[in-house]
């Protein structure tokens, strides 16, 4: 119900309505990460970490694996599923594919660089403590997040996933998460209260 300009300016991405006797549903072209507002750009050398694979005789672009792990995080913030166990099994086989030549180093980089470390840690944390896929404690490290945040959103995960009566908390979680998913106070303030239209 939203104009095409509000998609465009403020979402940075724009929907297709696909009615075929194929395939029926919405397909989301994305220019913006919806991360950071105005001029700065995040993600530099997504472009040139993009990679070329086949499916069946077709060739595919896919980001790179940490490129898609830093899109899987701020897909936390956006859309308010950050306890969404889909975003903790699209991690677990992303690693488990990739982890031999996944290079953490630079995924370390773009969260203390762009600020996402705390999206990033909320991301990684269910795989420890789900048991899916044990990370050294250098990764945690490395995204020089202090041990007080870290002991928080990992308490706040654990309480929240194993919470009877989770669905009708749903709109509390969502706020109270926005305290963990951002480095700062500031922003999940801001955000809470210039929330999304949609």
């Amino acid at each position: 119900g939203f104009k095409e300009e509000y998609w465009l300016n403020v979402k940075q991405q724009i929907q297709f309505k696909i009615d075929s006797d194929a395939y029926s549903g919405l397909t989301e072209a994305h220019f913006g990460l919806g991360y950071i507002k105005g001029k700065q750009n995040i993600l530099d050398n997504f472009w040139q970490r993009i990679r070329e694979v086949y499916v069946g005789k077709e060739k595919v672009l896919l980001p790179s694996p940490e490129d898609n792990i830093v899109t899987l995080a701020l897909h936390q913030r956006i859309f308010g599923k950050a306890l969404c166990l889909k975003y903790t099994l699209d991690l677990a086989l992303l690693l488990k594919k990739y982890q031999s030549a996944f290079d953490w180093d630079y995924l370390l980089r773009q969260a203390r660089e762009y600020r996402i470390a705390s999206s990033i840690f909320f991301l990684l944390t269910p795989l420890d403590s789900f048991g899916l896929i044990p990370l050294p404690g250098s990764i945690y490290k490395g995204l020089c997040l202090p041990q007080y945040k870290k002991r928080l959103i990992a308490r706040f995960i654990e309480k929240s996933c194993f919470t009877e009566g989770l669905i009708h908390q749903m709109k509390t979680m969502y706020l109270k998460s926005y305290l963990f998913l951002f480095d700062n106070w500031r922003e999940p303030l801001n955000y809470v209260i210039n929330i999304p239209r949609e």
